[in-house]
C-alpha cells in the first residue's frame, strides 16, 4: 500500500517561515539602532542604544544570510556591511593597547569585583567562590548589613577592611590581605553613593585602588548622574600619584561616548582590551549581556590576566585580574 511521502525540508523552504519577516524586521530595527547609538551624546536613550554592538553585528549577519538566501543581494550587503561595522567598533577590545602587554612578569596581586545582588543573589556561592578566587583584594558591591554577616566565614582571611553597606542597591565594601595605609569612603558627587579609596602596600610598592558604582542611566535624571559620577571620576585618578586601578560596575561600555570620555579625560587605559567582549551583565540572559564592570588602570599597572564568571546567583559575573605593578610602558619612563 503506498504512503505519500512527507514535504523534504529544504532551504528553499525557509520563505515559506514565519519568523524569516521577524528577522527581517529585527535586522532592520538593529541598522537604525547601530546609527542611533553613534548619537550617544545626544541623549540617554541613544547612548543606551550603543551599549549593544555584539548584539547587532549578530543579528545583521542572520538577516544578511537570510536576504542572501532569498536573492536579495542588495539588501544582504547592506545588512552585512552594517554587521561589519558593528564588528569593526567591537575590534579593539580583541586588541592589547600598544605598550600594556603583558610580559610575563608575576601578578603582583590578585583583585576581584564582585557585585552580589542585594535583592535576589546568593552568599553561600558567593561565599564559595571568593574562597576559591583567593584574592588579595576584594571589593564587594550592593551590600547591606546582612551580606557581611552571611559572608563573614569567607571574609575572616582579610586582615584590612573598608565598609560602607547600605540599604540600597549602593552598599560597598574593600577587603585586603595586602596592608592598607589609606582608606577613605567618599562621594564622586552629590548623588551620594559612596566609593572607597585605598592604598595597598604591595612586593612592588604602593598601589592605589578605586572602587565605585555608578547610578543606573535609565532616564535623563539617572543618566547624568552615571555622567557627573564618571567626569568626577576623571578628575580625582588624575589627582593620584601612585599606580592605580579603578574597579566597579560603571553601568556603561566601552562603545559609549561617555566611557571614551572617561579614558580621554582620566589617561586611564581600559583593562578588558585584549580580552574580546568578555561581557558581565545580565548573567540570566547571555543574549543581552554587556560589559558593564570594569578595571581601568594607570599606565604603571598591567594586566595579567582578566578572568569573568563563574555564576555566582547575582545578576553580574565577577570580575577577577592579576595585577602587574611595575614601570609606566606607556610613557617610557618608570614611576619616581
Amino acid at each position: 500500500m503506498a504512503t505519500a511521502n512527507p514535504e523534504r525540508f529544504s532551504l528553499g523552504s525557509l520563505s515559506r517561515f514565519p519568523f524569516v519577516p521577524l528577522i527581517g524586521l529585527t535586522a532592520a530595527v538593529c541598522v537604525v539602532t547601530t546609527f542611533l547609538g553613534f548619537l550617544g551624546s545626544a541623549g540617554w536613550l541613544f547612548d543606551l542604544l550603543s551599549h549593544f554592538r555584539a548584539q547587532y553585528a549578530l543579528a545583521l549577519t542572520v538577516g544578511a544570510g537570510v536576504m542572501l538566501h532569498r536573492k536579495e543581494p542588495k539588501v544582504a550587503l547592506c545588512l552585512g556591511s552594517v554587521a561589519f561595522l558593528n564588528a569593526f567598533v567591537s575590534l579593539p577590545m580583541f586588541l592589547r593597547e600598544p605598550g600594556t602587554e603583558h610580559d610575563g612578569t608575576p601578578a603582583t596581586f590578585r583583585a576581584v569585583l564582585v557585585n552580589v545582588n542585594l535583592a535576589s543573589g546568593n552568599p553561600e556561592r558567593v561565599a564559595a567562590f571568593i574562597t576559591k578566587a583567593a584574592p588579595d583584594v576584594l571589593i564587594l558591591e550592593e551590600v547591606n548589613e546582612q551580606w557581611l554577616i552571611d559572608l563573614e566565614p569567607a571574609l575572616a582571611p582579610f586582615g584590612y577592611a573598608v565598609e560602607e553597606p547600605r540599604k540600597d542597591n549602593f552598599g560597598i565594601a574593600v577587603y585586603s590581605i595586602l596592608p592598607l595605609i589609606r582608606g577613605n569612603v567618599f562621594s564622586m558627587a552629590e548623588d551620594g553613593i559612596p566609593s572607597i579609596v585605598v592604598d595597598v602596600e604591595t612586593s612592588s610598592g604602593t598601589c592605589t585602588i578605586l572602587a565605585t558604582h555608578a547610578m543606573v542611566p535609565l532616564g535623563g535624571r539617572r543618566s547624568r548622574m552615571r555622567d557627573k559620577h564618571l567626569k568626577r571620576l576623571a578628575e580625582i585618578v588624575k589627582e593620584e600619584v601612585h599606580p592605580l586601578i579603578v574597579m566597579g560596575s560603571l553601568n556603561t561600555t566601552p562603545w559609549s561616548a561617555q566611557f571614551r570620555r572617561l579614558i580621554e579625560r582620566s589617561n586611564l587605559h581600559d583593562g578588558s582590551r585584549g580580552y574580546g567582549l568578555s561581557p558581565t551583565w545580565p548573567a540570566y540572559n547571555p543574549l543581552l549581556m554587556i560589559p558593564i564592570d570594569h578595571c581601568l588602570h594607570s599606565g604603571e599597572i598591567t594586566i595579567a590576566d582578566r578572568i569573568v564568571g563563574p555564576r555566582i546567583g547575582s545578576d553580574h559575573f565577577p570580575l577577577t585580574v592579576d595585577v602587574v605593578v611595575g614601570y609606566d610602558t606607556t610613557a617610557g619612563s618608570s614611576l619616581k
